[in-house]
């Protein structure tokens, strides 16, 4: 058997018969319109059957910064969908700082998931896990570090993702009939500001939405780059002028801003 990609279609071509089987026209007939595959590797044509995600992170500092360079390249290849495992899926289990960093982040992206290997999983023998529970969810982050309010600040969160929903899902739709990625790098919005072509650690989350994520370890604020326009910050209501570089408000928050 031998397989070749041809535009959106992989086709295994059999010796023997002389025949090719297209597997990608019978895998789309499947998943139909009430389907989404959640994938983390494709080919040519994924991008009309299916949602991407970053992969098997390691619960690194300097991971955070690939992910974020995987979704901005994701978007700019055509994908609609993408996600990540909230503070990484391997490896000893991360910093309060690091969690509350990807938190803010995948709180803005288009999938918002922690996820984790288990205790013994598949990279047991490249990496040690946490010994006991290896899960990343919110509350065994708070029970490791002996901080129970941690879990309230994550509820803060999740809690504004279900508000967002609403945007989310108007904003997922758009995306679908419009062909494009829901997260854009800013020179997919912006092609003309060589500003925007040159940022690579901020995003429009949508048509209105700017996030600027926390990808520096300890980092409570950071210089944003804000295009032409007028602009909003979505914690504080402040209102700024683009065409420039300002300085995030303090607080801890994810920059974001919404254009108005």
């Amino acid at each position: 058997m031998r397989n070749l990609e041809c535009s959106e279609r992989k086709i295994e071509f059999d010796y023997k018969s002389g025949t090719g089987v297209d597997y990608t026209s019978a895998y789309k007939k499947f998943v139909g319109k009430d389907k989404v595959v959640f994938s983390r590797a494709g080919f040519s044509g994924q991008h009309t059957i299916s949602i991407q995600w970053a992969g098997d992170q390691q619960s690194r500092p300097e991971e955070m910064k690939s992910v974020l360079k995987a979704g901005l390249s994701a978007a700019a290849s055509g994908i609609l969908f993408w996600g990540f495992d909230i503070a990484g899926f391997a490896g000893p289990l991360p910093s309060m700082d690091l969690y509350r960093r990807a938190t803010q982040f995948a709180c803005f992206c288009p999938i918002m998931q922690w996820h984790s290997e288990p205790d013994g999983g598949q990279f047991k023998d490249l990496m040690e896990g946490s010994s006991g529970e290896n899960e990343r969810s919110p509350w065994n982050i708070a029970k490791v570090y002996n901080c129970p309010e941690f879990i309230d600040e994550m509820r803060y969160w999740h809690k504004l993702r279900e508000e967002l929903r609403p945007h989310i899902y108007a904003t997922a739709k758009k995306c679908v009939k419009e062909n494009t990625p829901m997260m854009r790098p800013l020179f997919y919005q912006f092609p003309e500001d060589e500003n925007g072509l040159n940022c690579e650690d901020e995003y429009m989350f949508g048509e209105d939405y700017l996030v600027a994520p926390f990808i520096e370890e300890d980092q409570t604020r950071r210089e944003v780059y804000l295009p032409e326009g007028k602009w909003k910050d979505f914690f504080t209501g402040e209102v700024f002028k683009g065409g420039q570089v300002i300085l995030s408000s303090e607080g801890g928050k994810i920059p974001v801003f919404i254009r108005i």
